[in-house]
């Protein structure tokens, strides 16, 4: 019993601990404003990204003669591959500063007119060279998103536009109010690259290139995997974590797509979609296998839980078991979820990276 006690107590302070100590930073980190606009605005590009990978695997299926069988037809699939990943960062600098704008719309901002202005400033500071509307643009794209929306919430804050008298209809004096900002970014912009003489995308690029490489290994794949998963063991969305990884990892995943169509090798391991395939199995934390032992259990409310559970898991949303049985906040099941996290994300890139 005095054993029972004692272990008893060890996770009831291991609960608080998780409860007063490690979720309350998180929770500030999730609700950061530049976090939810990075989660949100680049999620935006996820319809495209997969649509535009379904004909590149047409394209390349691993058959003999399967390319000679398709003959010019597969140039004709991989237009739609090029275009949807060609613009990748003209997308999220749109909708990533839209997202932002959102956030203060109380002061007056215009969501639609900060997207324009950045997504303007973006094609002024690459000079419309097509090599940075892709991924490895992106990061950049963010960059301008951000600073181009700071700018015009400060100047509106400031009360710095043109402001129309009253009986003016709402859309001619939001587009006077725009007139402001948009010359300042515009012309910031135009500065920078025809004044200054400084290719702004290119010395950034060139700045996070060796930071990039860096982080592109098994250790680094594997902490983002079991963050991923133990991040809803806290109540926390895994976007809210790892979303500010989200950008990178989809630049490697554009760098892999041009090295496929090259018929490079490709240079990428970690992309956001390797963190997924082995640790996500049921959704975040791998609960796809607690959840079969959930519908055979003799507890009515776990064999409940597991049932309502089944579909939603075969597709990857794990909020049911989370919440249900519930993993979150449970000391016990939480280790188990991190050593069913962790194992097979290590195990499954450190083979990748081994070239298994």
């Amino acid at each position: 019993e005095k054993g029972v006690c004692v272990m008893a107590n060890i996770l009831d302070r291991f609960a608080d601990s998780l409860e007063n100590t490690i979720a309350p930073p998180l929770l500030k980190l999730a609700a950061n404003r530049y976090v939810v606009a990075m989660g949100n605005g680049v999620q935006v590009i996820v319809p495209f990204v997969l649509f535009g990978s379904i004909p590149l695997i047409i394209a390349f299926l691993p058959i003999p003669g399967w390319g000679d069988f398709l003959g010019p037809f597969k140039y004709t699939l991989l237009s739609i591959n090029g275009v949807t990943f060609g613009i990748m960062s003209l997308l999220v600098v749109f909708s990533l500063a839209y997202m932002l704008a959102t956030r203060y719309a109380k002061i007056g901002l215009s969501p639609l007119y900060s997207g324009l202005n950045s997504l303007v400033a973006f094609l002024l500071l690459t000079q419309m060279d097509s090599t940075w509307f892709g991924a490895q643009g992106l990061l950049f794209a963010i960059a301008v998103a951000l600073i181009s929306t700071e700018i015009s919430r400060f100047l509106v804050e400031k009360g710095l536009y043109f402001q129309m008298p009253k009986g003016v209809p709402p859309f001619v004096t939001e587009t006077f109010k725009t007139i402001t900002s948009t010359m300042i970014i515009l012309t910031i912009a135009w500065a920078i690259t025809n004044v200054a003489g400084i290719n702004l995308p290119q010395l950034i690029y060139d700045a996070i290139t060796p930071l990039m490489t860096a982080i592109d290994n098994v250790l680094v794949a594997t902490f983002i995997s079991t963050a991923k998963g133990l991040s809803l063991t806290i109540g926390l969305h895994p976007s809210a974590v790892v979303g500010p990884a989200l950008p990178v990892l989809e630049t490697f995943l554009g760098a892999n797509n041009a090295a496929q169509i090259a018929g490079e090798t490709l240079p990428h391991v970690l992309t956001w979609e390797t963190t997924m395939i082995f640790a996500s199995a049921g959704g975040a934390g791998n609960p796809f296998m607690l959840m079969v032992l959930c519908l055979r259990s003799a507890s009515k409310h776990l064999k409940r839980v597991g049932r309502i559970a089944l579909v939603p898991s075969i597709f990857g949303i794990s909020e049911v078991m989370m919440f249900g049985v519930p993993i979150t906040f449970n000391p016990i099941l939480i280790i188990g979820c991190f050593f069913a996290t962790i194992i097979p994300s290590f195990v499954g890139h450190a083979l990748m990276y081994a070239g298994i």
